[in-house]
């Protein structure tokens, strides 16, 4: 008997042509990770983290202290502790089908300082690496400048426990 496709979770295609925003709203820390409606991904992505550590895995150094408050976020939030892994990082973004992607702030800049990235859109993570907002949004039309500026307000204004759910539109 052939199983019927599971329900795509976000359909923003439905609502008309894309549009070039953010598209994020709060959740609260008990829906933040779970449940993980791609659970079924993990095996797959946990292979291709090991196999392929080097194009899925990266940080700056000096980057260390901010992936593992990331990691300890979502290490907190999830209930499978999946495999070990070489950082906590690596061991967070094991446990959830989400790519971990940490910010930090270089001055007026965020800039892409570490990342668990097995699922990129249009990307690839040794490309950009230490690069700002502006430059990550860059080949998104409207990214740049009125994108990265919209998504720097918005990181800038973040409180220490505010989870965001984002929504590409693709």
């Amino acid at each position: 008997m052939n199983e019927l496709p599971r329900p795509v979770p976000f359909r923003p295609f439905l609502d008309g042509p894309a549009r070039v925003a953010p598209r994020l709203k709060p959740i609260s820390l008990a829906d933040w990770l779970t449940p993980d409606t791609e659970a079924h991904t993990l095996p797959a992505k946990r292979d291709l983290m090991t196999e392929n550590r080097d194009d899925v895995h990266a940080a700056l150094p000096g980057s260390k202290g901010a992936a593992d408050l990331a990691a300890q976020a979502v290490l907190a939030a999830v209930p499978d502790l999946g495999p070990a892994m070489p950082t906590r990082l690596e061991a967070a973004a094991a446990c959830v089908s989400d790519d971990l992607c940490v910010m930090t702030r270089d001055g007026q800049t965020w800039r892409l300082a570490a990342a668990s990235l097995c699922a990129p859109t249009f990307w690839a993570l040794d490309n950009n690496l230490g690069k700002p907002l502006t430059a990550l949004h860059g080949p998104v039309p409207k990214g740049d400048p009125e994108l990265a500026a919209r998504i720097t307000r918005i990181f800038d204004a973040l409180g220490e426990h505010t989870i965001l759910t984002r929504t590409n539109w693709t």
